[in-house]
């Protein structure tokens, strides 16, 4: 049976994961058979990676950008493969999940489950080398360890976790319970949709479109490349490679992923990705890690009131720059606790009524263009950029007011708690986010105390009119008296 995902080995998978040279030896047995399905394995190897366990290496010296590993594409698990599935398709095509394709890939795990050794992909799943422990999956974490998660990150944990609830009970109410022979309660329960989504996150990596210009990067599984461990500067990258056509249209190569090496590269050297542009925070909500060093900073999340009257053309703003207005992520360090696109955001968020229904001209159509990348990089009125900059302030709060304990706390843990453990893990992020948060939360204060020394948007444009504002009574009477004085010399020669 298939290891993990069967139900008869699934707790035992993830209590007990083989020593790590098992699972190293199990590695070739899995290359002979992408390279039989169509792949090329011939110049990475296995190896021990000491605390991340098993990764990939180089069988020699490469150069940079030479492939390393080739994976048919009919061998990775998507939700594009699952939306595709002669089974499965017709059964998912209504099918609107809150965690987009990592629930579809869910799915088609646990499909790929009730197949058994009929599946396709049985000579994958079935290898030890697919054993995950349980304290690397944070979906499957005890309460007491996912309560300190909660309390340590900035991370979406409890929305991740409602997200993939309310996932399964569409699933449950639209699909499973109306097709019972297709999807068996045995297989397609909520503890296995929850352990099957847990994979999907952690062995996930992302692979770009090829060639379709504008389209995101994508979550799939795929065999050997799921080995590859996480570096914030990898070694390697993934393509996507379409299918080659042979000569005179026949024979070819059907569709690939491949690994590339990103600089040259000795026999021995370590194969890594970079899993995502993230906090280390979203790294272990994720993929169950911590990589050390932890860097100072926190992910807070904002997005456009779903009422404001003028939703529609900030939804547009945003598009234009790449941004979300459903709920657009920020990172905040103690290098650059304010970041300027957050402040942008921000501004954009309180842009007309209620807050600062003065300030509505700036999102009709005359100022599209530079009101992102001119307008809202800098102070627009008062009124706004107080509401901004409160906004940020209730946020960076609650993200503080949310973790556990204090920075003392935090340092006993890293002192005391198994580098293994997921008490040290929680504390190192915990105390990386503090700090990011507090600098934060600090340069919001100080802006707040400051705003009555900020030139607004009003004085930028008489400035560019060459135009200087009355800004004091004196000014203001000054003009008056010179009224008066041209009024009174009424003499005019005609």
């Amino acid at each position: 049976g298939i290891f993990l995902l069967f139900p008869s080995f699934a707790y035992a998978a993830l209590t007990s994961c083989p020593a790590t040279a098992t699972r190293v030896a199990a590695v070739p047995p899995l290359a002979e058979w992408v390279a039989s399905q169509g792949g090329d394995v011939s110049v990475v190897q296995a190896a021990d990676a000491a605390q991340l366990g098993v990764g990939l290496v180089a069988a020699r010296a490469v150069r940079r950008g030479d492939r390393l590993l080739s994976v048919p594409e009919e061998l990775a698990i998507t939700a594009e493969s699952a939306l595709r599935s002669e089974l499965l398709g017709a059964y998912l095509v209504e099918f609107e999940p809150y965690l987009a394709d990592y629930s579809f890939i869910a799915v088609a795990l646990l499909n790929e489950e009730r197949l058994g050794e009929q599946s396709s992909l049985a000579p994958w799943l079935s290898s030890v080398c697919w054993q995950v422990e349980q304290h690397d999956l944070p979906l499957l974490w005890p309460s007491d360890d996912q309560a300190e998660l909660e309390q340590s990150t900035a991370a979406p944990c409890v929305e991740r976790r409602l997200a993939a609830q309310a996932d399964y009970e569409w699933l449950r109410e639209n699909v499973f319970e109306a097709s019972p022979m297709v999807f068996p309660e045995s297989v397609f329960s909520e503890a296995s949709f929850l352990r099957a989504l847990g994979l999907a996150f952690s062995r996930c990596v992302f692979v770009p479109a090829g060639g379709r210009q504008g389209e995101p990067a994508r979550p799939a599984l795929l065999p050997l490349v799921e080995l590859c461990n996480h570096a914030d500067s990898p070694s390697a990258s993934l393509h996507a490679r379409g299918p080659q056509a042979g000569l005179f249209g026949r024979g070819g190569e059907g569709g690939a992923v491949e690994l590339t090496a990103q600089a040259d590269l000795s026999a021995g050297d370590a194969l890594t990705l970079c899993y995502a542009e993230a906090t280390r925070g979203e790294l272990l909500l994720d993929y169950g890690f911590v990589a050390e060093p932890v860097p100072p900073e926190a992910s807070l999340r904002f997005g456009v009131a779903d009422d404001d009257p003028n939703y529609d053309e900030k939804v547009d703003v945003l598009e234009r720059v790449g941004l979300s207005a459903v709920e657009q992520g920020f990172v905040v360090s103690e290098a650059d606790p304010l970041p300027p696109d957050l402040l942008a955001y921000l501004r954009l968020c309180h842009l007309g009524p209620p807050s600062t229904p003065s300030d509505a001209f700036l999102l009709e159509a005359l100022f599209a263009d530079d009101l992102w990348r001119e307008h809202l990089q800098q102070p627009v009125s008062r009124q706004n950029e107080a509401a901004a900059l409160q906004l940020g302030h209730d946020a960076v709060t609650s993200a503080l007011g949310k973790l556990r304990g204090d920075v003392q706390l935090d340092l006993a843990s890293l002192a005391e708690a198994p580098r293994e453990s997921v008490g040290y893990r929680c504390a190192a992020v915990r105390y990386a986010e503090r700090r990011a948060v507090s600098a934060a939360a600090n340069e919001l204060r100080a802006a707040l105390g400051s705003l009555d020394g900020l030139e607004y948007y009003q004085e930028r444009r008489l400035k560019l009119l060459n135009l200087t504002p009355v800004e004091t009574e004196e000014e203001l009477e000054a003009l008056r008296s010179a009224g008066r004085r041209t009024s009174d010399s009424s003499s005019y020669d005609w």
